[in-house]
């Protein structure tokens, strides 16, 4: 019996010298020295060793918030159009299932012409805008946090105007910052990326931020946990017992009705991990699950949580 794989985490690209989707080279890769990683290479490469595996499409995820470290306003705004544009063109040559989490920069004062002109593409169901601060990742070394910032907080009580999910990739010691704004909007799904982006110091002690966090998280019925980018924890993380077993936990704190895995490609094969070694390190997370809870944690769940019709 095969199981379906809808991939809520994913990126496709173009750092050509010439781009349409405003990418930018400086901080973005070429997988296989491809300046250009279209839907067609991203398919390509969820093509399982077997057919115990069955690709049916997922969530593209931006990039744009990672690019561009010294443009704001109006150009940057500009380039999440471009993205989205872009992104949507790759979509539609493909036949699965996908959905599209564009960028938009929260804290800007034409947010709403924003999110308009976004809701537009009608693969758009959600915004990213990555968080991490201190350690920064790339923008937020000159924005800061964007969760002190409340023109940011503003910005996001606008998601739900537009039927909005907001992806929530931050470090450890935000959580709490975020945990204070969310619960005023119960109406919005929250997708928690990449386990949370912990360390390995993160969620070896049973009792400490990060697990009491993850207990606050899960209280909420519309927070859901994206199980991915487990390398950033420890490289070769499969035969880790400590990272095994804290998924597990967090399967178990947030309901097998609540997670979900993903790939992060082209992320993680840049880090040596292709689509066989991946899905075969996630069975091993859910060997213990029965065939329903496990075509919740590959498929059903990131579906319901992006709103894809399930089709039997």
């Amino acid at each position: 019996m095969s199981i379906d794989f809808w991939d809520p985490h994913f990126h496709i690209w173009d750092i050509t010298e010439n781009t349409k989707s405003s990418h930018d080279f400086q901080q973005l890769f070429a997988p296989a020295n491809k300046p250009i990683y279209s839907c067609y290479d991203y398919e390509n490469d969820m093509q399982y060793k077997d057919h115990s595996f069955q690709h049916t499409g997922g969530a593209f995820i931006e990039a744009m918030s990672v690019c561009h470290i010294d443009s704001f306003g109006s150009k940057y705004e500009d380039f999440c159009i471009n993205e989205t544009s872009w992104a949507s063109n790759e979509l539609k040559k493909s036949p699965k299932q996908y959905v599209l989490i564009s960028s938009a920069p929260l804290e800007s004062p034409n947010l709403n012409k924003i999110l308009s002109k976004l809701s537009n593409y009608p693969y758009v169901c959600g915004i990213r805008q990555i968080l991490n601060h201190n350690p920064s990742w790339p923008r937020n070394s000159v924005m800061g946090d964007l969760l002190d910032n409340e023109k940011w907080k503003d910005g996001f009580g606008k998601l739900g105007n537009y039927n909005f999910s907001f992806e929530l990739q931050l470090n450890p010691n935000q959580y709490q910052k975020a945990l204070n704004i969310i619960k005023d909007y119960p109406d919005t799904k929250v997708i928690i990326n990449h386990l949370g982006t912990p360390k390995l110091d993160d969620i070896q002690k049973s009792k400490n931020l990060f697990w009491e966090s993850m207990k606050k998280f899960s209280q909420y019925n519309n927070v859901f946990m994206k199980i991915s980018m487990l390398s950033y924890i420890m490289k070769d993380w499969e035969d880790s017992e400590i990272v095994n077993e804290a998924v597990n936990r967090i399967i178990e704190i947030f309901g097998i009705n609540n997670c979900f895995f993903a790939s992060n490609f082209p992320v993680e094969s840049n880090f040596g991990w292709d689509i066989n070694r991946l899905l075969d390190a996630f069975k091993k997370i859910a060997r213990n699950y029965n065939i329903d809870e496990k075509n919740k944690l590959f498929s059903t769940n990131a579906m319901s949580a992006y709103n894809v019709k399930i089709i039997p």
